[in-house]
């Protein structure tokens, strides 16, 4: 059974680099990818490069564009790599058919179709048409944009897009900080330009906004995989701070979402400019224990019953403790440990309970690839983040907000835990917000599944957008 690895806010991570020996793959390769929550429409364009073979992958419904990736080829076999999010793809290709399977943390079986052996159609064309993206704003618009770059730290630079409102200002403006994984300035995820729908909403309200590129992302330098959330919380500490130098600005807030959840408080305790926090489903508890029960329920949305799911995510829990201690510096010490407390946790299930979750097979490989990916400094150190003392120290108005149907950052393990952080803080005034029948990026839905993000139109529930809005104004005027 396909586990997935969610600090990420997509499934699926895809970029980065090129390589290969044989040409004869070279061509425009197209097939459906069934996932336990739907169908996802894989591109493959794979062309003649400069040292053997060139290819990008493209995820049609998440409308991630043509990213580069890892590809190699010998005879009949043909891979490709995505490291960074543990994806691996590997298969045979017969005549105009490719037969393989696709892993990230289990299984999935992988058939493409050749539609052109042409390497100029390998290069050029889209395969499917584009999902339907209502809320996307469209010109003209009744607000300006510019490109701010800002110095975070020596070798890193950070460059976004500031909107400003119609007129001179000052304005009152959010730093918009996006979530886990390595997310460009617009949080583009499933073709919902997040952040450029939540920028659009705020200037139409007089509010200015700056979105960036994460480090190492797009036009941002430094090194996002070894980054850390003190590291994203310097980012976008130098984007609050040059902000707040502008003659156009006249204050400045943090926005948010997800991880960016943990690092706006921590920017606002650590960055006296700061005006106001928004937390959009930021989590409320240890990293670790978010990372736990976002598989239990996640594993229920795949139709894992309860109590297999339980064990699961008990399993899970037992796997990272080790990483969830930053004492432990020991990588093979903590990998050890790890695989011994959760095959201890499984030893101790029954064997009707055990059989229910594993299906008799050998789980190992799914531990393995767990530890692969929390054994990154950014995913290591969002487990052993704990947001209260950061929240406790707030001394600025704060607004938490939830969606009832978030199975990522659920509201019923975070949000009596802000609640309470934010009673014992010195913050003038705050409020904690759940908004029903919507998922971990606001969206109406039925399950909250990962797999629904793609087929929903909506990009971010208007009613979120307005309380959030209207809630800024308030603290601004």
């Amino acid at each position: 059974m396909r586990r997935l690895l969610l600090t990420f806010a997509l499934p699926f991570l895809l970029a980065s680099s090129t390589l290969a020996q044989s040409a004869e793959p070279v061509g425009l390769w197209v097939g459906p990818l069934n996932t336990p929550g739907g169908t996802l429409t894989m591109v493959f364009r794979v062309s003649p490069g400069p040292d053997g073979l060139a290819a990008t992958m493209e995820v049609v419904e998440q409308q991630t564009g043509a990213l580069a990736v890892d590809v190699s080829a010998s005879g009949d076999s043909l891979q490709f790599a995505f490291a960074p999010a543990r994806i691996e793809i590997a298969g045979v290709v017969s005549g105009d058919t490719f037969t393989g399977t696709f892993t990230q943390g289990g299984d999935l079986p992988l058939v493409l179709t050749r539609q052109s052996a042409d390497p100029e159609a390998a290069l050029s064309g889209d395969a499917v048409e584009p999902p339907n993206r209502p809320q996307t704003p469209q010109p003209p618009f009744p607000y300006r944009e510019e490109t701010v770059r800002v110095e975070s730290e020596p070798g890193v630079t950070i460059e976004g897009t500031l909107t400003l409102p119609e007129g001179d200002g000052p304005f009152p403006a959010a730093v918009l900080i996006p979530g886990s994984g390595p997310q460009d300035r617009d949080w583009d995820i499933a073709d919902h330009q997040i952040a450029v729908v939540w920028a659009d909403w705020l200037a139409r309200a007089g509010i200015a906004s700056y979105r960036f590129d994460e480090r190492g992302v797009g036009a941002s330098t430094g090194d996002w995989a070894s980054a850390g959330i003190p590291d994203f919380a310097l980012d976008a500490g130098a984007a609050v701070q040059h902000l707040s130098t502008r003659s156009d600005i006249a204050s400045v807030g943090v926005v948010g979402h997800s991880e960016g959840g943990y690092i706006a408080p921590r920017v606002a305790t650590t960055i006296p400019d700061v005006a106001f926090v928004v937390t959009l489903a930021g989590p409320g508890v240890l990293g670790a224990e978010v990372y736990a029960e976002q598989h239990r329920l996640l594993a229920m949305a795949e139709g894992l019953a309860e109590a297999p799911a339980g064990l699961y995510s008990e399993m899970v829990a037992a796997l990272v403790a080790p990483y969830a201690d930053p004492e432990r510096a020991d990588d093979d010490t903590r990998r050890a440990e790890g695989l011994a407390a959760a095959r201890a946790v499984l030893d101790a299930a029954d064997d009707a309970l055990r059989f229910a979750y594993t299906r008799g097979q050998d789980v190992t490989p799914t531990m393995n690839a767990i530890l692969d990916f929390v054994a990154t400094p950014a995913i290591g150190s969002f487990l052993v983040f704990d947001p209260r003392p950061d929240l406790e120290a707030l001394a600025v108005p704060t607004l938490a907000v939830f969606a009832e149907r978030d199975l990522q950052v659920p509201p019923a393990q975070s949000a009596g835990a802000v609640r309470d952080a934010l009673a014992a803080s010195r913050a003038p005034s705050h409020a904690v917000l759940t908004f029903a029948n919507l998922n971990h990026l606001f969206q109406p839905t039925q399950t909250g599944a990962i797999a629904e993000y793609a087929q929903i139109e909506t990009t971010v529930n208007e009613e979120v957008l307005e309380a959030v809005t209207r809630w800024i104004a308030a603290q601004t005027d």
